[in-house]
């Protein structure tokens, strides 16, 4: 992979998506997380030709929650495995999305920004130090 610096940007919108896509393809995670997917044509994850994102969304869909969590949870907790084995703190961070339209789940609840706006909390879980999400967890806003 090559980068080039834009030192006059303020920001850049891959972040370090760059170095972390060449970590996954060097410790060979991606290639493992794509071998275990649940996915009948899991060959459409990887690279040799580019997907819609559309497409990948729906393909992704497709799979029944209990085989993503069958296939996800194994995946995550191997790629953090051995910075759990150091000293850290497990930070939780409740944060209030609201939701616009029907979607699954959305009740009225507390929601100080959007008040009468159906919400959702994320729970998410993660190592402090290392600012490291291990877990997210979404479920209606109640009041």
């Amino acid at each position: 992979m090559h980068v080039r610096w834009d030192e006059g940007a303020a920001a850049t919108p891959h972040g370090q998506l760059v170095f972390f896509a060449e970590f996954l393809a060097a410790t060979g995670v991606f290639e493992r997380w794509v071998s275990q997917c649940p996915l009948v044509a899991a060959q459409a994850l990887g690279m040799n030709k580019v997907v819609s994102e559309d497409a990948l969304r729906w393909a992704l869909e497709r799979i029944d929650e209990a085989a993503s969590t069958a296939w996800m949870r194994p995946a995550l907790m191997h790629s953090v495995r051995e910075a759990l084995d150091k000293p850290w703190v497990l930070d939780i961070d409740a944060s209030i999305k609201p939701l616009y339209g029907r979607q699954e789940g959305a009740e009225l609840g507390y929601n100080p920004a959007k008040p009468k706006r159906p919400s959702h909390v994320l729970h998410t879980f993660w190592v402090d130090n290392l600012r490291l999400v291990l877990d997210v967890q979404g479920c209606p806003v109640h009041s």
